[in-house]
């Protein structure tokens, strides 16, 4: 997480929730949708699995979600990424 930058926000407190992902996080959340595992999303995106696993989490505080697959969902239903 530590070279990415915000997104803009879209307004609201829903929108300043969701704006502050990352381009990190949420691609990151997109690969993950795919139901790749943390290994695999770092094999992937040639991430290390601290950062992946660190961006998890990062999305996961800032959506409120209480895993990975609430956190994709979210992010699915806000249309912030894209089903794979």
């Amino acid at each position: 997480m530590r070279d990415c930058e915000p997104l803009r926000s879209s307004g609201g407190a829903d929108g300043n929730r969701l704006a502050r992902l990352t381009e990190q996080e949420l691609k990151i959340l997109a690969v993950s949708a795919s139901g790749r595992t943390v290994s695999q999303v770092s094999e992937a995106l040639e991430y290390s699995r601290d950062t992946v696993e660190s961006c998890i989490e990062g999305a996961m505080r800032k959506l409120r979600a209480r895993s990975k697959l609430e956190a994709v969902v979210i992010a699915l239903r806000h249309r912030l990424i894209d089903v794979p």
